[in-house]
């Protein structure tokens, strides 16, 4: 499993406590590296980005592109995926919960408003990675590089009233002027 981010830099980034094990990270991390990152990169740069991370060789401008816009988004939207699993965990003796002395679990509505707050930075950072990526796109060779199968990047949006529609996935972009659709 080859992540854009750890453990560590989550709970320095985010509101997640630095008490969090990191093997309980781990999952959420991956599940939303390749549930909310993966579709805006398209398969052929997610590759290349898993192989230099993993060599230990990211430069450039896909350093710039991992470090200033997929590993934040990345953190958002791994704590959006954690949180369903923070109050409540598998274990020998089947689902538990798990409570201190110390400490009042919250209610549902506190988690759902974190959860909301979670979602709209992970929401705020996805959109500037998917801006970079537009604007961006000679930069990164494999961005155009997929073929028959393989996942496309989203390359195409639509807000209404708030409600995001991407298109991608092999979806070619409109012949309309760019700046219709993306703005300036």
């Amino acid at each position: 499993m080859i992540l854009f981010v750890d453990p560590e830099y989550l709970k320095n980034q985010t509101f997640l406590n630095g008490s969090i094990e990191d093997s309980y990270l781990r999952p959420a991390i991956n599940v939303a590296q390749d549930k909310w990152i993966a579709p805006y990169l398209g398969d052929a740069l997610y590759e290349k980005l898993k192989n230099d991370v993993e060599g230990s060789s990211v430069t450039g401008n896909y350093l710039i592109l991992l470090r200033d816009y997929i590993r934040p988004a990345l953190a958002w939207w791994t704590c959006v995926e954690y949180m369903p699993n923070a109050l409540t965990k598998i274990d020998n003796g089947g689902l538990v919960q798990r409570q201190s002395e110390d400490v009042q679990p919250a209610t549902r509505s506190e988690e759902n408003q974190l959860k909301e707050q979670a979602r709209q930075n992970a929401h705020h950072y996805t959109e500037k990675l998917y801006r970079y990526l537009c604007y961006n796109d000679e930069l990164f060779d494999e961005y155009d590089d997929n073929v028959d199968e393989q996942l496309h990047p989203i390359r195409f949006k639509s807000t209404y009233n708030g409600m995001t529609v991407a298109r991608g996935h092999g979806y070619e972009r409109p012949d309309i002027p760019y700046d219709w659709i993306y703005g300036k």
